[in-house]
């Protein structure tokens, strides 16, 4: 509707990871996937996809949670058996010093070193499929809103009809199936389209802050209030900190970092590193998750699952047809979208392979 990666995409932390909290959740499936399209990432996306290594600093904590956290390393590893990244290793105090000379010396017992990789502009990487799926006889568009789904008199899906928003001119585009990966609009396009249903997401805001650089390694924080965990990241000559977890109803074209929640992240990253200038703020992002709802009464923001949900509209809702994509994150977009593109072939009767694990995206060769 905007342009290329206006949503989500262009609003994240920037990383292309397996995701330490989502193994503390005992959600292996999910590490397991983004830990394979990681590798395959560093293959296909060379140019876009970089590896970075990060510090866990331990302060104040018990032989037990040292221990834990050695075992959850571990199994990162375990599950990321196919990777070329280098395995973790546990830091003394001297060495993380070493590493990372920022950190606050008061109470630092070591830390433990592993690596996840960085998409600098995950824009680009958008765009970088863009241009793939030109090359392969897409026909594509920015700037061209969804007004409206067309149907025949049975009722099923046969197309949409949109309008470019730069002239105002309206067209239709017809195919045998459609398929709705709009994000964290998908709810608000399907209420206009279908007899009220409860919501498929749930969405959350998370923002970011980019201040003046104070560290060498990306950072696993977790919150003064809240131990949630969250990142201080190399990035472009900047310190990238975030993110936040809250819940989020209002206008998705007015989303923002609000002054509470810049000073949420400020309060722990000061902690961590005091010699940083967190005073500084040059610019914030905020942005929204698409989540897939989780109906478990007091399930909070960050406990909600990140993995993907696929919804196939049927002829009682009015939308036979159409295929509708929910959450995920953007490290399994690959393999989410050969799901998706699988079952609408299924449905086409074609059971052309997938090339996308590895043929290199444009500039990836």
């Amino acid at each position: 509707r905007e342009d290329y990666g206006y949503g989500t995409t262009s609003r994240s932390t920037r990383l292309i990871h397996g995701g330490l909290r989502y193994l503390e959740m005992l959600d292996f499936g999910l590490v397991r996937q983004d830990l394979k399209e990681r590798e395959i990432l560093l293959k296909i996306a060379p140019h876009r996809v970089q590896p970075l290594p990060f510090l866990v600093p331990f302060y104040h904590t018990s032989l037990f949670y040292r221990l834990k956290m050695r075992v959850g390393m571990a199994l990162y590893d375990l599950l990321s058996y196919d990777k070329t990244l280098p395995n973790h290793r546990m830091l003394g105090k001297e060495e993380t010093q070493r590493a990372e000379p920022g950190l606050k010396e008061e109470g630092l017992q070591g830390s433990a070193m592993y690596y996840d990789c960085q998409v600098a502009f995950p824009e680009r990487l958008c765009l970088d499929n863009i241009l793939s799926a030109q090359r392969n006889g897409a026909q594509t568009y920015n700037h061209t809103q969804v007004h409206e789904v067309l149907r025949d008199a049975e009722g099923r899906v046969y197309g949409v009809k949109v309008q470019n928003r730069l002239t105002g001119e309206e067209s239709e585009h017809r195919g045998k199936i459609v398929i709705n990966a709009t994000g964290a609009w998908v709810d608000r396009l399907l209420e206009g389209w279908q007899a009220p249903k409860p919501r498929h997401l749930r969405l959350t805001k998370g923002i970011h802050f980019a201040a003046p650089p104070a560290n060498r390694c990306a950072l696993v924080l977790f919150s003064k209030t809240d131990r949630r965990l969250m990142f201080a990241i190399p990035w472009l000559g900047y310190s990238w900190v975030g993110t936040t977890d809250t819940d989020f109803d209002a206008d998705l074209d007015m989303v923002h970092a609000l002054p509470e929640e810049v000073a949420y992240l400020q309060e722990t990253v000061s902690d961590y590193l005091p010699q940083g200038n967190w005073s500084e703020i040059h610019f914030t992002n905020a942005g929204v998750r698409a989540l897939v709802r989780d109906n478990r009464p007091n399930a909070n923001e960050s406990a909600v699952s990140r993995k993907h949900g696929i919804v196939l509209h049927t002829q009682s809702e009015g939308l036979e047809g159409m295929i509708t994509v929910l959450g995920g994150k953007i490290t399994a977009y690959r393999d989410i979208a050969e799901e998706v593109s699988n079952l609408a072939g299924s449905f086409l009767s074609d059971t052309t392979e997938g090339k996308t694990a590895t043929t290199p995206l444009p500039g990836g060769d």
